[in-house]
Parts: structure tokens; C-alpha cells; sequence
């Protein structure tokens, strides 16, 4: 009887070593994808914001290329 409940007590601190081991595994995957999709949300709001200043800029453009349209019309 002693050796069988031995025997499960080993079994037992084995399976949770196991399982800590496993844990470690996925906490570290876990940082991982978190740090990967900051990097893609950093990559997404940088793109976005040289879109936002591109669009801006080309407002500012046909903006000034209406004004000149509408001077030359003047003349």
C-alpha cells in the first residue's frame, strides 16, 4: 500500500513538473505573439499616419492648383 501511494506521489509530482514545463512554454509563446502584434500595430498606425499626411498633402495641392486655375481665368 506505502509503495503504491509512492508510486502515484511520483507519478504525480512528474505529470506536474510536466505541466509546469509546458506552461513556461506557452507563457513564452504568449510574449511572443503579444510582442509580434505590437510590432504590427505600430507598423499599421505608422503607415497610417504617412497616409493621413499624404492625403493632406494632396488637398494642399489641388487646393493651390484650383486657386492658380482660378487666377488664370481672371487674366
Amino acid at each position: 500500500m506505502m509503495k503504491n501511494k509512492r508510486s502515484k506521489i511520483k507519478i504525480l509530482t512528474l505529470q506536474n513538473e510536466a505541466l509546469r514545463i509546458r506552461l513556461e512554454g506557452l507563457q513564452s509563446e504568449n510574449e511572443f505573439y503579444k510582442s509580434q502584434q505590437t510590432k504590427l500595430f505600430n507598423l499599421a498606425s505608422d503607415q497610417f499616419a504617412t497616409e493621413l499626411s499624404m492625403l493632406k498633402k494632396l488637398v494642399e495641392l489641388e487646393s493651390a492648383l484650383s486657386k492658380a486655375k482660378s487666377e488664370n481665368r481672371k487674366r
